[in-house]
């Protein structure tokens, strides 16, 4: 790479690979490049190129040198040769040694993103593309290279001084094909003079490079340029240079740029060089292996400018990447708030404009969670800053996304949310009347008269009890009717819940549904009760009154927690839900985690003390395995003046009580005061972050639109969304009618930073301007004038 880059240690560790290998006569007939150009700024070339610039007839030595002691290297003295794919392939994997490369059985040139029109399957590989990919030309001999398989252009660019740049130009002169030389090793495969070129900055180089033929589409995919979660998961293919890595990725790295020369431009802010190479024939549009297109790496390296300039440029910010997201839903999953609202601005038709005021309709295509066919669109922009678990996704709900979802709460979402409230109160109150209603076990039993013999061979009448495990299928008081109807309206809403669930999975797939499910935990108990609610039958049907009763608590178990579900759509307990919900997934399980390795440690060691305990001891707590489990989970609550006792009955009592105060300190006072100094830290960074009900609300009211079919789903975007018309260029025009658009007035303001800056100002000016007692607020002396212009 270029003398810039110097973020991970690796190029300077290559750097100093090559010095090492060009310093002893050995390693210097192994790679006999670094006699004429080495690292350290020496080399035969470089002293006459140094020499040229000041003589004439130096210049035609350093020409006739560059023959005489370039040529051999080259294949066919510099006309270059057509190299097959897999050869590369297979020298680039020797450097990775994990995985062969394998055949590609598809053979699609891309990703296999399918046929669609704004799919990027066809613009991945355009080199390769040429007579099926099936060959590179290639001008310096691949035995002949460095140490890392670079040229001696790219020796020329590591420098990256006047002289070396001279030189280089002298070199394309006498051997134009050096010009689209790549490197050929693992970490930078792919790199060409033009990459490097653009890394430092040099526009006038980057200009002589494309007047003098390079590929301005040439792709650099080395380990070296990958996103750092991906390194470890490269693989090849034998019919193909570019790399497949792993779908899953945040796409951070300290030079992932995209792999085109374009990309690299734009990613370093280059704009000169950016029209430059446009106006060459490179395309905004190719993608690379992750899929992204130029938009996507400007959302990635959080470059609105340079996002407007390849825009304008004639990039389509409605290509997907492998992961379907486009730049809009990709800068909602990677929490850009800047560049998000940046390309909202872009994609935007303004209606009016009225001083301050403007009026502006925003496409719902990537927006909005219903697609125009009515189906739940998961990767949407909304769907994803909801199901965000960053800050920065806190921050995004606001403006156009919390007034989207506010109108999807008037519309629909409100009343769906009540209905299923109410629906559930009558259910739980008809099924607490069921089991409230239940006949205890003694009035299953009934006294029968019998006749027995005795021992003397007489017969008498005996009264004997007997056990009916039908008991709860008698109906015999009104109290017993009572509960059979309510059982019944129970089991009927039970089946009604399910049925409902049913629907949703037919609707909008399995996977949305268990998604859903994922996002509200109390739903998901509320489900699980209702099946329970109807494995009760067999029990019924059975005589099986045991089982019957064990299923019966676990449903009163699950069925009450659905309160949380609803009282965090309520500003007034929705944040103590919150609270709940993160203490057990976080706070809670790490400490029952602790906990347990230290119960099982120490209620082990009871149970050895206690095996020989005295005969005459009556309360033993410690007499088996799990009895001592037990055991120690009481202690740890504080009860143990019985078990305390008993140590004195045992043949080691002293080691006894200090395994007992050993197991008070660590658990009693360090673990449980732990757990509480966490919660506390949960709670108040939670109270802290407003918003964080907000997004609880949020995903209240895209659970009820679940709820709803594809028809319903479309039917109500109508009512909070317009058609949108066709003038806007930055968007699709292929589907017009099917484009809707949310309309929003909003204040004209240069940055919105500076208007949350103002509005912060005006909020403590307010606070000192007024103070209030017994709820009214009276003015302060301390106060100055009110700016109204803030």
């Amino acid at each position: 790479m270029g003398n810039t880059l110097r973020h991970g240690g690796i190029h300077d560790a290559v750097k100093d690979q090559a010095n090492q290998q060009g310093e002893s006569p050995d390693k210097a007939k192994r790679y006999p490049l670094y006699e004429l150009v080495d690292l350290k700024g020496g080399g035969e070339l470089v002293k006459l190129t140094r020499e040229s610039l000041f003589s004439a007839e130096k210049t035609r030595l350093l020409n006739q040198t560059i023959r005489d002691k370039v040529g051999p290297f080259l294949y066919n003295e510099g006309a270059g040769k057509k190299v097959p794919i897999r050869q590369l392939i297979m020298a680039r994997n020797r450097d990775r040694m994990r995985t062969r490369p394998q055949e590609d059985k598809k053979k699609t040139g891309g990703f296999g993103l399918g046929q669609k029109t704004n799919s990027v399957s066809a613009l991945m590989d355009p080199v390769d593309n040429e007579q099926d990919g099936q060959w590179r030309e290639v001008c310096w001999d691949l035995e002949k290279r460095g140490s890392v398989g670079e040229t001696i252009l790219h020796l020329c660019f590591l420098n990256g001084t006047q002289v070396h740049n001279e030189l280089a130009k002298k070199l394309v002169d006498v051997f134009p094909k050096l010009v689209n030389d790549i490197y050929v090793s693992e970490e930078y495969y792919g790199e060409a003079p033009l990459h490097m070129a653009i890394v430092g900055e040099d526009l006038e180089m980057v200009k002589y490079f494309v007047n003098h033929g390079a590929i301005v589409t040439e792709r650099c995919c080395g380990n070296f340029f990958c996103p750092e979660d991906q390194k470890g998961t490269r693989e090849d293919c034998l019919d193909h240079e570019w790399v497949k890595v792993s779908l899953e990725t945040n796409y951070e790295g300290y030079t992932y740029w995209g792999e085109y020369p374009l990309s690299f431009a734009a990613c370093l802010e280059q704009k000169e060089m950016f029209n430059l190479l446009r106006k060459a024939g490179a395309n905004p549009n190719l993608a690379d292996n992750n899929g992204n297109t130029v938009l996507h790496h400007m959302v990635i390296q959080n470059k609105p400018k340079m996002y407007n300039l390849a825009l304008q440029s004639g990039a389509s910010p409605c290509l997907k990447n492998r992961q379907g997201l486009t730049p809009l839903t990709l800068a909602s999953k990677l929490g850009r708030e800047k560049m998000f609202q940046h390309i909202l601005e872009t994609e935007r038709e303004v209606y009016w404009t009225y001083g301050e005021v403007t009026c502006a309709a925003y496409n719902l295509t990537d927006l909005d969670t219903i697609t125009p066919t009515g189906e739940i669109n998961k990767k949407s922009a909304l769907s994803l800053i909801i199901q965000g678990d960053k800050s920065k996704h806190l921050d995004m709900i606001d403006g156009l996304i919390y007034n989207l979802l506010k109108a999807k709460w008037k519309t629909y979402a409100k009343y769906s949310f009540y209905r299923r409230f109410v629906a559930f109160l009558i259910y739980l109150i008809f099924l607490t009347a069921a089991f409230f209603l239940r006949p205890r076990v003694s009035l299953g039993t009934t006294v029968q008269t019998v006749n027995q013999t005795d021992g003397n061979g007489t017969m008498v009448l005996v009264n004997q009890s007997v056990y009916n495990p039908c008991y709860l299928q008698v109906l015999v008081t009104p109290q017993d009717k009572a509960r059979l109807a309510m059982e019944i309206l129970t089991l009927l809403g039970a089946m009604l819940v399910l049925l409902s669930s049913a629907m949703e999975i037919y609707h909008q797939g399995v996977r949305t549904f268990l998604l859903g499910l994922l996002t509200a935990p109390a739903k998901t108990l509320y489900v699980i009760s209702c099946v329970l609610v109807v494995m009760m039958i067999p029990g019924r049907a059975a005589c099986a009154p045991e089982y019957e009763d064990v299923v019966c608590i676990l449903t009163i178990c699950t069925t009450t927690p659905y309160f949380l579900f609803f009282f965090r759509g309520f500003k007034l307990v929705g944040p103590f839900v919150v609270m709940i919900y993160k203490m057990l997934k976080g706070d809670i399980l790490r400490f029952l985690i602790i906990y347990a390795v230290f119960v099982m440690a120490f209620s082990q060691v009871m149970f050895v003390l206690f095996r020989a305990a005295r005969s005459s001891l009556t309360y033993n707590q410690f007499t088996d395995p799990v009895e001592s489990m037990m055991g120690m989970i009481v202690m740890s609550f504080g009860e143990f003046s019985d078990m305390y006792e008993t140590f004195d009955h045992i043949r080691h009592p002293i080691l006894a009580k200090a395994v007992f105060l050993a197991y008070m300190s660590l658990v009693t006072i360090l673990l449980i005061n732990m757990l509480i100094a966490m919660m506390g830290n949960t709670y108040t960074s939670i109270q802290e972050t407003r918003k964080e009900w907000l997004r609880q609300w949020a995903q209240i009211v895209l659970i009820m639109e679940q709820s709803l079919s594809s028809d319903q789903l479309r039917k109500q975007q109508l009512k909070y969304s317009q058609p949108l018309s066709s003038q806007n260029k930055a968007v699709d025009t292929s589907k017009t009618e099917q484009r809707r658009g949310f309309v929003e007035r909003f204040h004209n303001v240069e940055d919105e930073e500076e208007l949350r800056i103002k509005r912060e100002k005006l909020r403590k000016h307010m606070d000192a301007l007024f103070s209030k007692r017994d709820g009214r607020w009276l003015p302060s002396d301390k106060a100055g004038p009110v700016n109204k212009n803030v």
